[in-house]
């Protein structure tokens, strides 16, 4: 049974987004496979914001340490 909607978690788009994850491809799959069943993906500014602040935040604080603009070319290419 395919569901009318999700609200995806920050931490599925940012495993979707990082293709170094452990992750990755199980995040992207299901994804994949919720919207070819026709289910609407939704994320909120919220899940945008934490998604920012974790990649952007230094590894020492335990974030991924990216720039601005790294951050920017990884999400392109996702």
């Amino acid at each position: 049974m395919a569901l009318a909607s999700c609200l995806v978690d920050t931490n599925i788009l940012l495993r979707a987004t990082r293709r170094a994850d452990p992750q990755h491809q199980v995040a992207s799959t299901s994804l994949a496979r919720l919207a070819n069943q026709g289910t609407l993906l939704y994320y909120t500014p919220q899940n945008i914001a934490e998604l920012w602040n974790t990649m952007t935040r230094p590894a020492a604080r335990n974030g991924l340490g990216l720039t601005a603009s790294a951050k920017c070319a990884q999400s392109k290419t996702a």
